[in-house]
């Protein structure tokens, strides 16, 4: 999160030394190497993952690494293995709210506008209510809302969530950068 890949690719070789086939850690492996933009390292960390659509890790990180082939049909396939069995009465995780809101611009980017509005609405709906309280108790919540205005072109909440995520974020040092990350998306989405 603070961008010093080296330090983090260290310590993530040393607990994948300890712990070789922890799924968790060779997931956030392949996001380091995402984030760095390293997909051809980050896909042969992808082969060592079993195809396990019930670890939302692992699906995060297969729909990612399909966005950023540009693979749309793969992350939207992908994402669904999780969104398709949601309960629209039981609150979401924030690994759903993610993979939503991935979907979301997976169907977006390949013209699909009204599937990708209905999961970007799903996460509205979800965490709407929570931004009204002062304290958000989803963390990064303010930033996925922000995400999903976005998404449905709503530049004055979704230009609100990212501020005022970043602000409430200002002292802590690993949500911060994220924050800041994905307010610079929403600006991107934005124009």
């Amino acid at each position: 999160s603070l961008g010093r890949w080296r330090d983090g690719e260290a310590a993530l070789d040393r607990a994948l030394e300890i712990s070789p086939e922890d799924h968790s850690v060779i997931s956030l492996k392949i996001d380091l190497f995402q984030w760095e933009g390293r997909l051809d390292e980050a896909a042969k960390e992808l082969s060592r993952l079993p195809d396990d659509p019930s670890n939302k890790d692992v699906v995060i990180a297969r729909v990612q690494h399909a966005l950023l082939e540009h693979d749309f049909n793969e992350a939207i396939s992908r994402a669904k293995q999780i969104t398709d069995s949601l309960v629209p009465e039981k609150p979401l995780t924030p690994q759903d709210i993610l993979i939503l809101i991935l979907q979301g611009y997976a169907q977006r980017w390949s013209g699909q506008a009204v599937d990708a509005h209905a999961a970007f609405a799903r996460v509205i709906g979800e965490l709407e209510p929570a931004s009204r309280r002062s304290k958000f108790p989803n963390i990064g919540g303010r930033s996925f809302l922000a995400l999903a205005y976005a998404g449905i072109g709503d530049k004055e909440n979704a230009l609100e969530q990212a501020r005022v995520g970043v602000a409430g974020e200002a002292n802590e040092g690993i949500i911060k950068p994220n924050g800041e990350a994905s307010r610079a998306t929403v600006l991107a989405q934005l124009g």
